[in-house]
């Protein structure tokens, strides 16, 4: 990771005969661009990888398409975070059917809005989640409300949307969904939130398992500072 690797190490990469299919490949912060990930989803074979990230490489949405084309099948963590992926990622993401054994899927910064979310939210590939990062994403309102209330977070332990412009409105299921029971870590900070959301947290029969709260900023309404 951080080793300014750009697009003529990719295709140094895939040209290196002599690598076996790679079971983890880090190449977080480096300047692959656009072509570098291209190249590395065509070249590369990802039948045996389970840890792949790409964070921080200035990456679009057609490359990400292009990785989804390649054998996916063990893949158990992707880290796409910092790169301008947008809804249009995102939703072949949702829809992969590669991505049946994916428990970690970290898209911090990725310019998602409201239509990927959605898209997610009504995800039947992504059974396998556990861990879901989507921090500093322009959410807004719709789009979560539809999440917290999927059967797709059945599995998720760690949920992080913290930054994403939300509501209290946004969280209005967080009381009542069913599937929130595998719970561990929620990060709902720097949004505009009430101790109305809070109440609603408390509320869930469900939620047994929660060990970690993160609702750094002031709690609006409340003098509470968490």
């Amino acid at each position: 990771a951080g080793c300014s690797l750009d697009a003529a190490s990719a295709d140094a990469l895939v040209g290196a005969a002599s690598l076996g299919p790679l079971e983890m490949l880090d190449l977080e912060r480096n300047k692959l661009k656009n072509d570098g990930v291209i190249t590395l989803a065509k070249g590369l074979d990802f039948s045996q990888m389970h840890t792949l990230n790409l964070a921080n490489n200035s990456a679009r949405a057609d490359a990400v398409a292009e990785l989804l084309e390649g054998e996916l099948g063990a893949l158990e963590v992707l880290v796409m975070s910092s790169n301008a992926i947008g809804n249009d990622a995102l939703e072949k993401i949702a829809n992969a059917p590669t991505l049946g054994n994916l428990r970690e899927l970290l898209l911090a910064r990725c310019n998602i809005t409201r239509k990927g979310v959605e898209a997610l939210a009504s995800s039947t590939t992504l059974a396998s989640l556990e861990k879901l990062e989507l921090t500093y994403n322009n959410l807004r309102a719709t789009g979560v409300t539809e999440l917290i209330n999927a059967p797709v977070l059945a599995k998720v332990s760690h949920l992080s949307i913290s930054s994403c412009d939300l509501e209290d409105a946004s969280f209005e299921h967080l009381g009542t969904s069913p599937h929130l029971g595998a719970l561990e870590t929620l990060d709902i900070g720097w949004n505009n939130i009430t101790h109305e959301t809070i109440s609603a947290l408390s509320s869930n029969p469900n939620i047994t398992k929660l060990r970690v709260l993160a609702a750094s900023h002031e709690i609006q309404a409340t003098g509470i500072r968490a």
